[in-house]
């Protein structure tokens, strides 16, 4: 019996003021390893301005426009993830572990315990004002999305990401701003 061989869609999640950090994931190993692998299509999804408060609807768009593809894991990460030594867990990181069947949603817990870090996250995206708190210490507390910063998504879970629709994403992203990884793990896991 054939085994049936997944394909998987690399997302580079990046805007143009972020060229020098795609310029520097492409000289990566990483990198290189996702090229040589016949199973993996490599893609840039990329708007030509930031804004994190959008970043719900970005990750919609981005869904929409990836279902183009034929795949059945999507991949979304960040174009600076692999080039920021600050994320200390990524160095154990290879291509099998981030493209694999294992589950239809994985990546890492968002461990923000560092309150004085999260006051100076919250300064430099705009969010001084805004109490993120509670839903940071819900997330620790309930494990149900992992950090933007690179996760996987079966093709079912971006479909039903999708099937929320175009309101209800305009909603969460006045409701919570900047915080698509939020949306989409409370989405996976049932809880909205």
């Amino acid at each position: 019996k054939k085994v049936k061989v997944m394909k998987y869609l690399f997302i580079i999640y990046t805007w143009e003021g972020h060229s020098w950090f795609y310029h520097k994931f492409k000289t990566t190993k990483f990198y290189h390893e996702l090229m040589n692998r016949d199973d993996i299509e490599v893609v840039k999804f990329q708007l030509p301005k930031e804004d994190y408060s959008q970043l719900p609807m970005k990750t919609y768009k981005m869904l929409e426009w990836a279902m183009d593809y034929d795949f059945d894991y999507l991949i979304k990460c960040d174009v600076n993830t692999f080039c920021n030594p600050r994320i200390m867990y990524l160095p154990t990181w290879d291509v099998e572990k981030v493209c694999s069947d294992e589950s239809d949603y994985w990546g890492v817990y968002l461990c923000r315990t560092r309150w004085h870090e999260l006051e100076s996250w919250k300064e430099v995206k705009g969010f001084s004002d805004y109490p993120i708190e509670k839903f940071i210490k819900d997330n620790n507390l309930t494990r149900v999305h992992y950090e933007g910063k690179c996760y996987r998504l079966s093709r079912d879970n971006c479909q039903k990401v999708l099937d929320k629709g175009i309101d209800f994403v305009k909603w969460f992203n006045e409701s919570v701003p900047g915080m698509e990884d939020l949306m989409v793990g409370n989405i996976v896991r049932n809880r909205i």
